[in-house]
């Protein structure tokens, strides 16, 4: 289907850019700070693991066969499963931090080059219509949210 329409790529680009500059000259970018869970937490999870297998191997040689035995066995394995499950809760990743670049989005947007614009217009899921002699932007109501999510 042919559009039959006069506004330009230019001029789409040339009235996004100040709608851009107008709006968000102030809306600071901001990065994700990365939070890892520190390296003692993996050796736990992994000597956890080491522990509950050497319980599993005691327990093919036939060392829990004694009266009492299987419940130690459950008792111990049962132990060992719930300090994992609490280990690996830990290890969970959390919720990124967000720390400001110094620059606003309309700096950026004037610093990107075409492939940038594209992924800032992508994220920020701005829509352009365009038809004859008209020219109208949708902005989400929530473009701000969307812009700074990581």
């Amino acid at each position: 289907m042919r559009c039959d329409t006069t506004a330009s790529m230019d001029y789409v680009e040339e009235q996004f850019s100040a709608i851009v500059a107008q709006l968000f000259s102030t809306v600071q970018v901001v990065e994700p700070v990365p939070c890892e869970a520190p390296p003692e937490r993996y050796e736990t999870a992994e000597s956890i693991s080491r522990a509950m297998s050497d319980i599993r191997a005691e327990k093919d040689m036939g060392l829990y066969e004694y009266e009492g035995g299987h419940g130690e066995y459950l008792q111990r394995i049962n132990s060992l499963a719930e300090r994992r499950k609490s280990v690996a809760q830990a290890l969970q990743p959390k919720p990124r931090a967000l720390r400001p670049t110094g620059s606003t989005f309309a700096s950026q947007w004037d610093d990107s080059d075409v492939a940038s614009r594209r992924r800032l217009l992508l994220k920020s899921k701005v829509k352009a219509y365009v038809a004859k002699n008209t020219l109208s932007f949708l902005f989400p109501d929530d473009l701000e949210k969307e812009l700074t999510a990581a």
